[in-house]
């Protein structure tokens, strides 16, 4: 679920790897003053506003956020913000208690007015002298990105059930890598109640600002004044929404407002061209790196293409220095090849660059991860981004390559990329965002499951399995195989034993990694003791064969009454094919074909038995088709889903031999 909260500022310590920052640099960034600067407006709080005690979340109650941003003539930026929180209960005490406001000291200080606590009509002030503690902390240093923040650290003492803690800021400074150029994206509903949304935008740069509405509208009045234009919203008391579980990271159901002073997506583009254009290199080390690749490939340019991403992906490991300017500005590309690291733009400046003394024309591309389709609505912005892949075009056609991942091999069109919807190619000739429609490229992963079972009921079975994976499969499995392939082969054993529950292992997984062709091949042979299981009721052994790797996708929303889209496991591509050789009997089994197809995935059974041979054989075939089933659609996807399960498995029974069916209906009779 998209993680909608009021922007108090309080951004979670995920490492234990903190230290206390100390001496100049805490000291020029922090401070405290307790008079707020002429332009910002003081707005009152409503200290005895009644409590929707039922719409209380985690013991917390806001009263007031009261958000102010003057943007003067130069662009240079200050935000003010002010809150106030009323503790409802126990389990509110540990939240209000903390104020952790992060910020880049490398352009960005932060001055504090006020921290108190109103109790019972009277003022604690919480905000003594100018010693306010600050620690460096990195949310994302598990995911290799250093920001170079720091965060506040007031912890209030005395802090009580019944208490309002309030307490006001400022921000001054803007990354300097915008050159100027504002966006500011507000919420103005959440999944937690507030009395009371102030919002006051200064604006006094001679570009027009362009804001746009989404979910929810809300007043916005203009109002001139001497030194431009003032935008200002009260949103008293929005509406709570809650949504669901397990919706698409785009999924934004809550009201929010869109400033941007872009007035088209060319204006974004002029913006990035220089950040990119000045960091691409063709120097010696790259020349030879290019002509090692021409050499071994010296008549194939789609493979040169393969090969440097292949050499970026495995000789730059990915670590992302995001401070400052170095959030947006890639490194040069000779730097990031001599330092052996860099984030996703320094990985694609880099891949250009070799790509460029190939021969071969690329453009950097800007995508969201998870807004995906959504930008499409958006007013141009510099904000609508979170990460940068390679955009280049062969044969008329949009080729889409990410540095970033791992593992990745065969040729060019074999390379999976997601395709996130639309991309904004960094080309003095682009005046739009690109449609990625083109780059969901699905490859069938290809899996033959044999059982013997001609032992009969009394004897152990017998099963291997020979997987072919293709695109993203493969690239999922060399991940997993690079963290340790006795894990993996553990992982495929305990799936195994899901639904044979005394399977082990004659032949553990053993894995073929063809790099030429992509492709990926796991094969494995196991003992199946005690595959037939005893039925007294039917008097009867029965076993039963299993589409195991379908089962994994037919996925199941947790919660089906909806207003959020439910995700599904996109691409999906299997062909599961399951021969089964049986004792020599007389067996019977229908000849079946069904077919199962919606908006939302392709499935299909079909049951052959060969009797010269005891043979009998399972076909199957599944393709997800759609990232989300819609809200409206869970029931007609979870009656296609059943449909699917009735005919997933299949049951094979044996009648009890009469001396063991005399003795166990006795019993039945008996009990």
């Amino acid at each position: 679920m998209m993680k909608v909260t009021l922007p108090v500022f309080r951004l979670a310590l995920l490492t234990a790897a903190v230290m206390v920052a100390t001496g100049a640099q805490a000291a020029k960034t922090v401070g405290v003053n307790s008079t707020t600067a002429s332009w910002i407006m003081p707005e009152a709080v409503s200290t005895s506003a009644r409590i929707p005690q039922e719409e209380v979340r985690n013991g917390e109650y806001y009263l007031l956020s009261d958000q102010q941003v003057r943007v003067d003539a130069k662009g240079d930026v200050a935000r003010y913000s002010h809150f106030a929180v009323k503790v409802v209960n126990q389990q509110g005490l540990a939240d209000a208690s903390k104020i952790n406001v992060a910020f880049d000291p490398s352009y960005e200080s932060l001055t504090f007015h006020q921290v108190k606590i109103i109790r019972d009509g009277k003022v604690i002030n919480k905000l003594k002298g100018s010693d306010i503690p600050v620690i460096s902390s990195e949310p994302d240093i598990r995911d290799s990105i250093y920001e170079g923040q720091l965060t506040t650290n007031l912890l209030l003492d005395d802090v009580r059930v019944g208490d309002i803690v309030e307490y006001s800021l400022t921000r001054n400074g803007q990354n300097p890598v915008y050159a100027g150029r504002f966006g500011y994206f507000l919420d103005t509903q959440w999944s937690i109640p507030l009395h009371g949304q102030h919002f006051r935008l200064l604006w006094e740069k001679n570009t027009p600002l362009n804001l746009r509405q989404f979910n929810r509208n809300v007043q916005v009045s203009t109002i001139p004044y001497a030194g431009g234009v003032k935008y200002v919203i009260d949103n008293p008391s929005p509406p709570t929404l809650y949504t669901n579980s397990e919706a698409p990271d785009w999924f934004n159901p809550y009201g929010y407002v869109q400033f941007s002073e872009f007035g088209n997506w060319q204006g974004v583009v002029s913006w990035a061209i220089p950040l990119y254009r000045d960091a691409i290199r063709t120097d010696a080390a790259i020349q030879s790196i290019a002509q090692q690749i021409r050499s071994a490939y010296p008549s194939s340019q789609d493979q040169q293409i393969v090969a440097a991403l292949e050499y970026v992906q495995s000789k730059i490991r990915y670590v992302g220095i995001e401070i400052g300017e170095n959030s947006h500005r890639p490194s040069p590309a000779s730097e990031t090849l001599a330092r052996r690291y860099g984030d996703c733009k320094d990985k694609v400046i880099l891949m250009i660059s070799i790509l460029r003394a190939l021969g071969v024309e690329a453009q950097p591309a800007l995508v969201s991860t998870d807004k995906e389709d959504a930008i499409a609505s958006y007013l141009p912005t510099i904000n609508a981004f979170n990460h940068v892949i390679v955009h280049l075009n062969r044969q008329g056609k949009s080729v889409w390559l990410d540095p970033t991942r791992d593992s990745q091999h065969g040729q060019l069109q074999d390379i999976y990329q997601p395709d996130y919807g639309y991309a904004l190619v960094i080309d003095a000739n682009t005046t739009a965002l690109t449609a990625m429609t083109q780059a969901t490229t699905q490859h069938a992963t290809v899996i033959n499951d044999t059982f013997d079972v001609s032992k009969g009921a009394q004897g152990e079975g017998r099963f291997t399995t020979d997987r072919t994976m293709n695109g993203l499969d493969a690239e999922l499995v060399r991940d997993r195989l690079a963290k340790g392939a006795q894990d993996l082969r553990g992982r495929y054993l305990t799936a195994f034993q899901w639904y044979y529950p005394k399977l082990d292992a004659l032949q553990p997984m053993a894995f073929n990694d063809n790099t030429a062709s992509g492709q990926l091949r796991a094969k494995g042979d196991y003992r199946v003791p005690e595959i037939w299981t005893e039925n007294d009721n039917d008097l009867q052994y029965q076993t039963a064969f299993y589409p195991t790797e379908i089962y994994r996708y037919l996925d199941k929303p947790d919660q089906l009454k909806r207003i959020a889209p439910f995700t599904l496991s996109f691409p999906v591509n299997i062909q599961q094919n399951i021969a089964v050789t049986l004792e020599d009997k007389k067996w019977k089994f229908k000849k079946e074909n069904f077919v199962e197809d919606n908006d939302y995935f392709h499935y299909e059974r079909q049951v052959r038995y060969d009797s010269g041979k005891d043979l009998l054989t399972l076909n199957y075939q599944f393709q997800i088709k759609k990232k989300y089933v819609p809200a409206d659609d869970i029931d007609s996807y979870m009656k296609a889903r059943k449909r699917v399960i009735d005919h997933g498995e299949m049951w094979v029974v044996e009648p009890y031999p009469m001396v063991l069916r005399t003795l166990r209906s006795g019993k039945n009779t008996s009990s």
